[in-house]
């Protein structure tokens, strides 16, 4: 009797805590489509005549394809440079069993709770002539998103059967050749996982950007929308629509790739 009055309960419980989450996403959604005043007014849901050309008027902008192509950039080589070093690294420290390889794998997890430090970090980029610099930017997210990309492949790697590994052995694999032949493959879960997780802190992400980035040319789409707001603060319709279309790729790349996303995850949590 109780499961069955529990779990209805629970499932209501969890409907309106969605309709919560999701009403502002709704809100914003509707209000791109409204006019100006009508957006300001917040007085009613859906809007009394539907403006299309919103979209039109943002896509319009001098700088939004420069900060498109400044984001695609930036996520995309920090993600590869990320899941290249976390899986080579991982490979090593699961596979291995000895002190230095484990104090190793102990400084990786000491990095998901060390905060990062911007003065220091600054101070080092201006000494390597990086400060300003995509490269210098791609670096410093990856220095901040390997230590849980490693424990995730880590954990996950752990769970391959060390039989793969002798049985490559036999056939005359080298070490390199089981790595990029045998468990790179089997790292599909994780890597898409980790994957979505740095899109989506990379993709929106404001401050790294806004500190090491000086120059207004390499700025990124969550700069853009900051400046966007400042700009247009009268205008939420259009705020609207360009927050929208900055969050589409994220969107469009979890709706693909959400069962990898969650058995990854899982995966490589539990199995180490």
């Amino acid at each position: 009797m109780r499961k069955r009055i529990g779990k209805p309960l629970l499932e209501l419980v969890l409907a309106v805590a969605a309709f919560f989450y999701f009403f502002p996403v709704l809100m914003m959604i509707l209000g791109s489509f409204k006019s100006s005043m009508e957006a300001s007014a917040f007085d009613r849901l859906w809007p009394e005549v539907w403006e299309f050309g919103n979209f039109r008027q943002v896509l319009s902008g001098e700088r939004i394809l420069q900060s498109l192509r400044n984001s695609v950039i930036i996520s995309s080589f920090s993600i590869v440079l990320t899941l290249l070093l976390a899986a080579v690294a991982s490979f090593v420290t699961a596979r291995r069993q000895s002190r230095f390889v484990s104090g190793v794998y102990f400084l990786f997890i000491a990095g998901l709770v060390a905060p990062l430090m911007y003065i220091p970090t600054i101070k080092t980029l201006q000494f390597l002539s990086l400060m300003n610099t995509f490269t210098g930017l791609i670096l410093v997210v990856v220095a901040t998103n390997l230590p849980f990309a490693v424990f995730l492949f880590t954990g996950f790697i752990k769970g391959i059967p060390r039989e793969l590994d002798e049985s490559a052995f036999v056939d005359g694999f080298g070490t390199t050749r089981i790595f990029w032949s045998i468990i790179l493959p089997l790292l599909a879960p994780v890597i898409a996982t980790q994957s979505i997780l740095m899109l989506v802190g990379v993709w929106n992400d404001l401050s790294m950007p806004l500190f090491f980035l000086n120059d207004s040319g390499k700025w990124t789409l969550p700069m853009l929308v900051y400046n966007f707001i400042s700009q247009y603060v009268r205008n939420w319709n259009l705020v609207y629509a360009f927050l929208i279309l900055v969050s589409l790729p994220v969107v469009a790349l979890f709706i693909a790739g959400q069962k990898h996303f969650v058995s990854g995850l899982m995966s490589g949590a539990v199995k180490g």
